[in-house]
């Protein structure tokens, strides 16, 4: 427990700067729109967790439900969205008053979250039932909830284009990424990657996916239009996530 923290990295010269050390058990991070507070998923306090990112300092939390996992922040409303596993449920907090405005129940164990660039949609993976639930980004109400195609598939990961209109999903145990037209939630396609897909990052071109590859150790690069494996790169022992940094 003592080595729970958050790193921040100064992604210019690779070097730590510093690790927050006041989350327990850090799941999920968002950053808020305007860079000045970062938003902890902590999965075993059952909290979601503000702190400033200029002092390090926790701002606040609030009770958001057993095992919290994913979060993501609204772009255009005060709010924050946090997926409890237990409760199978998101929980829309006030960003700044960090008080749970409402729960909204989605699909089993929701794993992670993501939000459309214009604030209109969110989008809900469920990995025990292989649900994705497509909530209204104004009033937080479910519109549809779908099962996510593929043997074995338990969702993971989803991720949004820049623009919003396709969706990438990882399966899980299923092995494979799942695309989505967002428009009419129909399936764009499939592709086969590592063991296990977890993590996702799209480049901000949307050109290419990365996807971490638990068991496999392993990320693979996917082109997505069309979808295909381009490369696969060894890692470290159990990727669980991946970021892309646009470059300067």
């Amino acid at each position: 427990k003592r080595e729970d923290g958050i790193a921040i990295i100064d992604a210019n010269r690779n070097q730590l700067e510093r690790v927050l050390r006041d989350s327990s058990d850090p799941e999920q991070v968002a950053l808020s729109v305007n860079g000045e507070s970062l938003y902890v998923a902590s999965e075993d306090t059952g909290k979601g967790i503000a702190i400033d990112v200029a002092t390090g300092r926790v701002r606040g939390s609030v009770e958001v439900g057993g095992q919290p996992e994913g979060v993501a922040v609204h772009p255009r409303r005060n709010i924050v969205y946090f997926t409890s596993e237990v409760g199978n449920s998101v929980a829309v907090s006030d960003a700044t008053r960090l008080r749970v405005l409402s729960t909204v129940a989605v699909g089993q164990r929701p794993r992670d979250i993501a939000v459309a660039p214009d604030g209109s949609r969110a989008y809900v993976s469920g990995e025990s039932d292989a649900s994705l639930v497509v909530l209204d980004g104004n009033t937080d109400a479910v519109i549809t909830k779908l099962t996510v195609p593929g043997g074995g598939a338990r969702p993971k990961g989803v991720v949004l284009s820049s623009d919003g209109k396709r969706l990438y999903v990882s399966t899980g145990r299923g092995g494979e990424i799942v695309a989505y037209d967002t428009q009419s939630m129909s399936v764009l396609g499939f592709v086969k990657v590592g063991a296990r897909p977890w993590g996702l990052a799209l480049s901000p071109d949307g050109h290419t996916l990365y996807v971490a590859n638990g068991p496999s150790d392993d990320v693979s690069v996917v082109t997505t239009d069309p979808l295909h494996v381009e490369a696969t790169v060894k890692v470290g022992k159990r990727p669980w996530g991946v970021a892309v940094l646009p470059v300067k």
